[in-house]
């Protein structure tokens, strides 16, 4: 608004934004970004890699008590397993969105004595914050059952690679497209095969000479 409002050009981007992305998706099994090889979950299920589990690291605001008028900023990471990988299309530009279930970072996220980062795969958390950017996803994490209880999963950060790492098309599994469909045709929509009137017959007409 202030671009427009003091009479700057407002670039192509913003203005393909505004529009709104197009209503087709394309979905993906698959997907590298940052010369990372990422999964989604289901598709894990059918290979005896992993490569679905991921770490967002997010600056977050934290206080002390209610009372603390002194937040800080903090960065802070969540864990997650991606579950959908979607391209949303802005018609000159594509944006990749992965959809992710992110462990509640409030009680099941704790490091044991050893320093091992723990965490409970089953309590979901962050429900209206699913999505991030693909670009975002900077750091590839595994998940290990902890041994001791099956309710807990060893976070396993492997080292960061010094080479392009190399995805061929069966690793990264399919590509379609998703069309959001009518579920139920509105009543004032006419099907095909019914009778259209183009003629009013709930007032009298009116004779013109010609």
């Amino acid at each position: 608004m202030r671009e427009i409002e003091e009479g700057q050009v407002v670039s192509t981007t913003i203005r393909w934004i505004a529009h709104g992305p197009h209503s087709v998706v394309m979905i993906y099994e698959g997907y590298k970004v940052n010369g990372i090889c990422y999964n989604t979950k289901p598709h894990d299920d059918t290979r005896t890699v992993q490569n679905s589990g991921v770490m967002f690291v997010a600056s977050t605001m934290h206080v002390a008590s209610a009372k603390d008028k002194n937040p800080i900023i903090v960065d802070m990471s969540f864990y997650g397993v991606i579950q959908g990988i979607w391209e949303v299309s802005y018609n000159t530009f594509g944006v990749t969105l992965f959809r992710c279930d992110w462990v509640d970072t409030k009680n099941e996220v704790q490091v044991d004595d050893l320093g091992f980062t723990l965490v409970d795969l089953n309590d979901i958390g962050h429900y209206s914050d699913s999505f991030i950017l693909a670009s975002q996803a900077r750091r590839q994490v595994f998940y290990v059952k902890d041994p001791s209880d099956d309710r807990w999963s060893v976070v396993v950060k492997p080292q960061e690679k010094d080479f392009v790492d190399n995805c061929y098309n069966d690793e990264l599994g399919d590509t379609s497209f998703h069309f959001p469909t009518i579920l139920e045709c509105p009543a004032d929509m006419t099907r095909e095969d019914e009778d259209i009137q183009y003629i009013r017959v709930d007032c009298e007409g009116t004779w013109v000479n010609t």
